[in-house]
């Protein structure tokens, strides 16, 4: 009889001091909601053969100088790029609002990402991999792009055009 007792004193002691302290929560057999964040996917647009495609890949720092870099930078097996023949310079963004008193949140996001590149011929392919990797990146930022090319005389700037991208990723002058 007293082993029985001190086995049932051992399975109360094991069962209360689980560590988890009794809560006021009710268990309802429905699982808790969770909400999933996707990881930061970013990509570049290249070409396999003469069609473009999303070549995806991950960025240290999110902006568009990065990005960018990476773009011009990338050599993938099996891919194209329209882009060894120039270089990118850098990047610089302009905002909706030009000036004027007290701009809403909507307005001071960017809608022209100015590209800078020096170096060879800008094709429609090379066009089509900046703006539409820009673009497709962070469409809900940014409306259009426009490339300029510096002069060898590192002053003097001229505008390529300016641009958007279609959904079947191809540049459109504006």
């Amino acid at each position: 009889m007293r082993r029985r007792i001190l086995a049932l004193a051992a399975t109360a002691t094991l069962l209360a001091g689980c560590g988890i302290a009794p809560s006021d929560v009710t268990e309802t057999g429905i699982p808790a909601p969770v909400a999933a964040i996707p990881s930061p996917k970013n990509f570049l647009v290249l070409y396999k053969g003469s069609k473009p495609y999303r070549a995806p890949i991950r960025l240290r720092d999110p902006d568009y100088d990065s990005l960018l870099t990476q773009l011009f930078a990338d050599r993938r097996k099996g891919t194209n790029t329209a882009l060894q023949d120039l270089t990118f310079e850098g990047s610089r963004t302009t905002p909706r609002n030009d000036g004027g008193v007290s701009p809403r949140v909507e307005e001071e996001r960017p809608t022209t990402l100015e590209v800078y590149i020096s170096g060879g011929r800008l094709t429609e392919a090379a066009t089509t991999q900046i703006v539409c990797t820009a673009i497709r990146n962070y469409d809900s930022f940014l409306l259009r792009v426009e490339i300029k090319r510096e002069a060898d005389d590192g002053i003097t700037v001229t505008s390529e055009g300016t641009y958007e991208c279609a959904t079947d990723l191809k540049a459109t002058r504006e």
